[in-house]
């Protein structure tokens, strides 16, 4: 039967469209802070991601909305915000709220691409399988798949479509150098399994190899593990920077003067409420910790150098973010699991190539993690999801080339849960836990932050237990904080040294921001 001319122009159209979609490599790190040689850290050796920059924007003030793993994950990858995925903890996942939703992957999935992820994209065990029925053609996870996170399945047994190469993440047995229990640097040619970040490398070349050979544009995902504890990286990179001694340490290693003690928590590093960690200690620690960032540095060049390669550099999308942000010391805090400014503020690249007002520009405008899945499908040419995403599209700060202000947003907001617990030996009479085993009922109350173009306003609100939602009314401790001028260069300029929040002369912007907040979180936007 023959076509009408009506239908094979149709059909021109329809392949010339589809044509014109472009490929993503998204690549998601963890617990990187924005501490950066490209944003103005110059200490710091990490010329692949360097070279990313240079070929893109690197937004200066990006943000997440949860400051821990799985929750964080569980929002980006979702385009929602937490308190609508309701993962808080690593005791939920969103697929329990959600079970219909349409991942960012799977909606790449859905429009015809090879989708296909490895390394730490979801959490593990959060959703179970790393959701991998739905959200991925292949997915590769570096290191077992058995056991369960919080009664989750790492990997169901009906699912066929993932891999699980055995790999070695931990320092017991590995060091040659380190403190074994935080950090060690490795002969990898000693161990009987490979780096889990190197594994990674291994199947993002090859998924890149295998995109390439398929024909349709593709969606690749890859997740890098450090500079997650325990820093574990190979001992030819413990050359990279001077001995500890010769390592900044945190400039302001002291809590803000009248900080709420909810917002501090223990982290294990010889620290307490009253007892900052040693300087020659700290610094030891932050050397391990930018050894391991410059190992992941070297795996990001890795996958960035086969995708230029195979030739596919030009016609794919490249976002480059961390999960959440880091602690080094600074006000006598370290890990994430924070509302303040090192918390939630992200390294985030997005290289669009064929968007020449971005290449190699900096910017200052707002971003969030939220923002990803709706940034990236209108990148590449998708059509706008019907999802009840949250977030908005970065695309035209890209296009436009927005180097100033605070973009197409005038807020950022970010959100974290605490636990009371007792704690009279750290000289206090409480002690707020972070939450990381919390099960809904069991927060006792909830961080609520706001960034304005000048300021970090926060409330911590009671929980109802029983709703699962916060009692406005009963509020628990506010924090105001001056970040005027902070777009990152600094981190001494990140790290506030006084909550105004009790200060009168504010009252007027406290009214404002709360407004704004409440706002916000109220609808949950």
């Amino acid at each position: 039967m023959k076509q009408t001319l009506a239908a094979i122009l149709a059909t021109a159209v329809s392949v010339s469209c589809q044509d014109d979609r472009k490929n993503v490599l998204f690549i998601a790190v963890d617990d990187l802070r924005p501490e950066l040689n490209h944003l103005g850290h110059e200490f710091m050796h990490t010329p692949n991601i360097d070279k990313l920059a240079a070929g893109g924007m690197s937004f200066q003030r990006a943000y997440v909305q949860y400051s821990f793993c799985a929750p964080s994950r569980n929002s980006f990858m979702t385009g929602r915000r937490p308190d609508t995925t309701k993962a808080w903890s690593f005791m939920n996942h969103f697929r329990q709220v959600g079970p219909d939703w349409v991942s960012m992957p799977q909606y790449f999935k859905e429009n015809g691409y090879y989708t296909v992820g490895t390394g730490k994209l979801f959490h593990r065990g959060l959703p179970p399988s790393f959701d991998a029925p739905k959200s991925w053609d292949e997915f590769t996870h570096s290191g077992g798949c058995s056991g369960n996170t919080n009664g989750f399945p790492v990997l169901e047994p009906n699912v066929t479509n993932v891999k699980c190469p055995p790999a070695t993440n931990g320092c017991h047995n590995v060091g040659e150098l380190g403190s074994k229990a935080s950090w060690c640097a490795v002969n990898t040619s000693t161990l009987t399994y490979p780096l889990a970040d190197t594994v990674s490398v291994d199947s993002a070349k090859e998924y890149l190899q295998a995109a390439k050979k398929s024909g349709k544009p593709f969606f690749v995902g890859v997740g890098f593990h450090k500079p997650h504890l325990p820093w574990i990286y190979p001992i030819e990179f413990n050359t990279t920077y001077p001995d500890a001694s010769e390592l900044p340490g945190p400039k302001i290693n002291t809590v803000p003067e009248n900080m709420p003690l909810c917002s501090w928590h223990e982290a294990g590093f010889n620290n307490t409420w009253e007892h900052p960690t040693s300087g020659p200690l700290a610094q030891v620690y932050r050397r391990a910790y930018y050894s391991a960032v410059t190992f992941t540095d070297y795996n990001v060049g890795q996958v960035l150098g086969e995708l230029d390669n195979l030739g596919l550099t030009e016609n794919t999308v490249v976002a480059f973010i961390g999960d959440h942000g880091w602690q080094l010391g600074e006000m006598n805090l370290w890990k994430k699991m924070t509302n303040f400014e090192l918390g939630v503020r992200v390294p985030l690249i997005i290289r669009a190539p064929w968007l020449e007002k971005s290449v190699g520009v900096k910017t200052t405008a707002f971003a969030e993690a939220v923002d990803l899945y709706q940034t990236l499908a209108d990148l590449a040419g998708l059509p706008p999801p019907q999802d009840k995403l949250q977030g908005n599209s970065l695309a035209p700060i890209l296009r436009e080339g927005i180097t100033t202000g605070t973009g197409i947003k005038n807020y950022t907001f970010s959100q974290f849960a605490k636990n009371f617990t007792e704690a009279p030996e750290v000289g206090k009479d409480e002690l707020w836990g972070v939450c990381e085993g919390c099960n809904h009922p069991d927060i006792d109350v909830m961080g609520y932050s706001v960034r304005s173009d000048n300021w970090r306003y926060t409330e911590w609100i009671t929980w109802n237990k029983t709703s699962f939602t916060p009692i406005w009314e009963q509020l628990h401790a506010t924090e105001l904080y001056d970040h005027t001028g902070d777009f990152g260069a600094s981190f001494d300029a990140s790290t506030p040294t006084h909550n105004v929040a009790s200060d009168p002369s504010h009252s007027t912007l406290i009214v404002q921001l709360r407004s704004v907040l409440r706002a916000h979180f109220n609808g949950d936007q």
